[in-house]
């Protein structure tokens, strides 16, 4: 009956089950948090971490401009560039993957994706910055930046199952289309029309396709606001709803709900510079570092998949018979604290300009112009990288990557909160 009601709990937002047959017990420690009150605690701290990193920088860049400077890579000082690091550096912390041994037999169900296309992916990245024709950087400027807010939204998505999953409640049907869809669309239809209409780039794209860009950008604003009327109209059914069936409201579940309805509105405003970006993307980076401290705190040394050729000497199991990772997670907070503000600034004020050539130059003469393209082509390389492993990591639909989140968050999922704590 208990693990009736545990399905019953998480299969609406994506079956976060861990099925009988894919796990095998695991070895507890001392510190994990069996009190319920203790998992409560854990609990309402993680979804107030999640939420806030979600909404501070809408609020918070708007400051920076206004009193700071304005808002860009070289010209307002440590706030930004420490928050701008935060945005786009987090894309590093996916490597946890590779040495986490919870992970590794996730990674034996998907050798190629870890093992073949993301470092090819990476490599074939960076060798098409650094050497493709403008045209060729276009167009493939056009797909990242397309692939990069669906990625926002399902992570997004991620948060917001979270915060239904703290506060016991099941989303609508209609839910899933207002957070992944009808924000993305706004954002898709912006940056990409931008990418292809704006600045030299239309000479790269058949005359029509620039044409029909500029016709399809106003659509942008009308599907924010259908966006944020269907949000609406599921906001007052569940609350009729709960208050006919004498259940509590999820207030914080609504309430994200809302903000998540329009999330991308900075860039029908501010227009596709800094600033916008700044208030979108800075949440995104925000919430992954959580994630991630979480996910690398292993609370439980011993995460073992049921591997059935395997079942007994896995590598997974020879590494947690040795290694204690519980060490990672404080490891990963304070390095990203002290990259923050000092990698930060070295880096957005030509530090990795002087680096590169530094460890590039061998006898040939290369301009500071080419060692930031190679820094582009990093950077993008990572991050492509980071979107092919997270779409693997936490796809849901596998019973192995539910097997390991389903651990790794144990202090939600489990939670029983006492009567009379709120939330």
């Amino acid at each position: 009956m208990q693990g009736l009601a545990m399905r019953s709990e998480v299969e609406a937002y994506g079956a976060i089950v861990v099925p009988p047959d894919v796990m095998v017990p695991y070895q507890k420690h001392s510190d994990v948090l069996d009190q319920p009150q203790a998992r409560h605690f854990a609990s309402v701290t993680f979804i107030y971490l999640l939420v806030g990193s979600t909404v501070f920088f809408y609020p918070f860049a708007l400051l920076i401009d206004r009193f700071v400077g304005r808002i860009g890579y070289h010209d307002s000082g440590v706030a930004w560039n420490a928050f701008m690091y935060s945005a786009a550096m987090h894309v590093a912390m996916t490597a946890i993957f590779y040495v986490d041994p919870a992970m590794f037999a996730l990674m034996r169900h998907n050798r190629i994706r870890f093992m073949a296309i993301a470092p090819l992916a990476f490599l074939g990245t960076f060798w098409l910055w650094t050497l493709g024709t403008s045209r060729t950087q276009a167009y493939f400027m056009l797909a990242y930046v397309l692939w990069t807010y669906w990625h926002f939204q399902k992570q997004h998505w991620g948060v917001y199952s979270f915060v239904r999953i703290h506060e016991k409640s099941r989303p609508q049907s209609i839910d899933r289309l207002v957070v992944v869809y009808g924000s993305y669309l706004p954002a898709a239809i912006i940056w990409g029309t931008s990418t292809i209409a704006s600045g030299g780039n239309a000479e790269f794209f058949w005359s029509p396709v620039v044409r029909a860009a500029n016709v399809i950008n106003h659509f942008a604003l009308p599907i924010v606001v259908m966006s944020a009327a269907a949000a609406v109209y599921a906001i007052v059914r569940e609350v009729r709803s709960a208050r006919s069936a004498g259940r509590p409201i999820a207030v914080l579940s609504l309430a994200m709900l809302a903000f998540f309805s329009c999330n991308n509105w900075p860039f029908l405003i501010f227009d596709v510079d800094s600033l916008a970006i700044a208030m979108v993307n800075t949440g995104h980076g925000l919430q992954y570092i959580i994630f991630m401290t979480v996910f690398a705190y292993d609370r439980n040394r011993v995460y073992r998949l049921l591997d059935k050729e395997r079942p007994a000497g896995s590598l997974a199991s020879a590494v947690s018979r040795r290694i204690d990772a519980r060490w990672l997670g404080h490891i990963v907070g304070v390095l990203y604290l002290v990259g923050m503000v000092a990698g930060a600034n070295w880096l957005f004020h030509g530090g990795y300009a002087r680096a590169l050539k530094s460890a590039f130059f061998v006898g040939l003469t290369l301009s500071t112009g080419q060692m930031a393209l190679v820094a582009q082509a990093l950077g993008l390389a990572i991050t492509v990288v980071h979107y092919i492993l997270d779409a693997s990591a936490w796809r849901l639909t596998q019973p192995e990557a539910r097997a390991v989140m389903r651990q790794k968050f144990d202090f939600i999922f489990s939670r029983q909160a006492r009567p009379g704590v709120g939330v």
